[in-house]
């Protein structure tokens, strides 16, 4: 999965286009000519659902989801959805009332929510991932837990092996795992990953300009420190980790920190082999301009990714797609297969513009040995 971007603000507001600019194919082009391996699109389902049973999910809506995926999958690049603001199931539910409302109103919803999902998008590619919900926060641990359980039986049926993703509390922060070791349940799934989300500290990656400045050596070591320590948190539990969100406001200027930042936690995290996903909300963690087309070029070359032919391109990798950022031995072989389906693809396409074959007639003996015996002069078979 390499390092990835967000496209945020599209299908997790209420109505497309308001907060940022719509969504369109050109720009997983883009993302993947810029370097990029994978692409995270988080989506409110809960804005495009009937509120009473049987729950039912817009067609239209679930169709411009699949535009997008298809989009994204088109150009390698492996694709993650989401359950993005739904804050009708992440609630504190303090009174036996309010749990009783989530235990046999709201949490039926969200399991049928995902079940129609899995089941619409059963036939896509494996490159095709999950993310039972974006940063919980006001759910009890017991609930959270129930959450993840239902979620992942609805899902299962239809896509038994499909990457299936989940988070811990305190906005999917990799701190509260750290300090709450044994709190979450990890279903006995090969196919799971933890995703945490990254813009700490938020004084600073995630607020106002800030007037200190970011990156001396007390900085450096608490991304080592937080990066080791949740590696070692899933190597433990067989959890590869996946930064769902990570990045710096742009309001803070690079020379104050925010180049330094972006520097040093995606460093700590490729050196763990963590995949991680850029935040661009096309607004104030904007990096690149939907409806202009332009990139933040100082973010792309200190990330290690550029447009082809631009200063600052990788010497690493040009171009995004499956395995852009791995370390494995095994890329160069993922590269082969890719080049090779698409060169059989396009010799696909060449067979089926052939015209048919015209009706002929058939000679039994016809071969090698009565070429042979032609071209000697000898053959018994009318010139014929």
């Amino acid at each position: 999965m390499g390092l990835g971007i967000n496209m945020g603000n599209a299908l997790e507001t209420p109505f497309e286009g308001v907060f940022a600019h719509a969504a369109s194919a050109q720009h997983f082009e883009m993302f993947h000519d810029a370097g990029f391996g994978n692409c995270r699109i988080p989506v409110c389902w809960g804005n495009h659902m009937l509120l009473e049973e049987p729950w039912t999910i817009k067609p239209a809506f679930l169709r411009r989801v699949q535009e997008l995926v298809d989009a994204s999958l088109s150009h390698g690049l492996v694709t993650t959805i989401t359950a993005h603001h739904e804050w009708w199931i992440d609630t504190e539910a303090n009174t036996q009332q309010k749990q009783s409302d989530w235990m046999y109103q709201a949490l039926p919803r969200f399991e049928s929510m995902w079940k129609q999902i899995a089941t619409h998008f059963r036939h896509h590619r494996q490159l095709l991932l999950f993310s039972i919900l974006n940063e919980p926060c006001f759910l009890s641990v017991a609930s959270l837990n129930e959450l993840h359980r239902v979620a992942l039986i609805a899902i299962r049926e239809t896509n038994p092996t499909r990457v299936v993703m989940f988070s811990g509390l305190d906005f999917a922060n990799p701190r509260w795992l750290l300090d709450n070791p044994k709190a979450i349940l990890i279903p006995r799934d090969p196919q799971l990953m933890l995703e945490i989300h990254m813009t700490e500290p938020h004084g600073f990656a995630g607020a106002s300009p800030s007037q200190e400045a970011w990156g001396t050596v007390a900085d450096r070591e608490r991304v080592t420190d937080w990066v080791s320590r949740i590696e070692l948190f899933g190597r433990a539990r067989n959890l590869p980790i996946y930064v769902g969100e990570f990045g710096c406001s742009n309001e803070q200027a690079l020379d104050k920190g925010r180049k330094a930042w972006l520097e040093a936690n995606w460093k700590e995290m490729r050196r763990k082999s963590f995949a991680a996903s850029l935040w661009d909300d096309g607004d104030r963690f904007k990096i690149y301009d939907r409806k202009s087309g332009e990139w933040d070029h100082d973010v792309l070359s200190t990330l290690q990714r550029s447009l082809p032919g631009l200063q600052g391109m990788s010497v690493y990798r040009t171009g995004g797609g499956l395995g852009g950022d791995s370390s494995d031995p095994c890329i160069d072989l993922q590269r082969t297969l890719e080049l090779a389906f698409s060169n059989l693809g396009r010799a696909v396409d060449d067979v089926e513009k052939l015209p048919e074959l015209q009706a002929h007639d058939f000679k039994p003996g016809l071969g090698r040995l009565a070429d042979n015996a032609e071209s000697e002069g000898e053959s018994d078979y009318d010139s014929d």
